[in-house]
């Protein structure tokens, strides 16, 4: 197995070795998660329809109210693990800092 080295600079501008391997578990750690988190947004679309079937009034729309919410966020957190990564270079300020 042939583990290459990459040298990148982390956010003090110190000098950090990776590895391929390490960044290949990360990106497999991604895909996993966002499998998860893919798989509850599914079963909250079968629950949120699973509410049209008879009953009570105020049974359905809490249901719906939670199934709802818990499939958006299921959403929402696979697409913010899914983003690119930006890495702030060293010695870059950022624009709302007011230390000194």
């Amino acid at each position: 197995m042939v583990v290459a080295l990459r040298f990148t600079r982390g956010e003090d501008g110190s000098g950090v070795m990776q590895s391929t391997a390490m960044r290949s578990m990360v990106i497999a750690i991604r895909v996993l998660l966002v499998a998860m988190l893919a798989s509850v947004a599914a079963f909250c679309v079968f629950g949120f329809l699973a509410t049209f079937e008879p009953l009570p009034w105020a049974t359905q729309w809490a249901w719906r109210a939670v199934y709802s919410v818990v499939g958006l966020l299921s959403v929402t957190a696979a697409v913010w693990v899914l983003r690119p990564r930006r890495h702030r270079r060293a010695g870059r300020r950022h624009p709302f800092n007011t230390d000194e």
